[in-house]
């Protein structure tokens, strides 16, 4: 079936098959690359780049439901997240508790005379 679009350059009207629909050719008129489009075809639809959003579990406040945290009350929105939280947090702490113990040792052992 044969159908009708205009040029994207010139606006002369192209007459091409409906199978070609979608292709870039070159304009008989002026010469620039045209998309062939049938005109009354529904464009396809657009998925939205807003995140949808979602209650907080804690304050109810509408969130995005890819946010790891609420922005209103700053809670963890999810338990795996809240775990690793917890998990870095401990070894941070832990980490931290360590280096204090080592520098303790150290400094008793340079003060009793020991070369450490």
């Amino acid at each position: 079936m044969l159908t009708k679009c205009a040029c994207q350059s010139c606006g002369v009207n192209i007459e091409f098959d409906a199978e070609s629909a979608g292709q870039n050719v070159a304009c008989p008129s002026c010469d620039n690359r045209t998309r062939l489009v049938i005109p009354n075809a529904k464009p396809a639809p657009v998925m939205s780049s807003v995140p949808a959003l979602g209650p907080c579990p804690d304050c109810g406040h509408p969130t995005s439901t890819r946010a790891l945290m609420c922005p209103n009350c700053g809670c963890a929105k999810g338990v795996r997240f809240r775990f690793v939280w917890d998990v870095m947090c401990n070894i941070a702490l832990f980490g931290l508790i360590w280096t204090a113990i080592v520098f303790v040792i150290r400094y008793v052992i340079t003060l009793i005379g020991g070369n450490f």
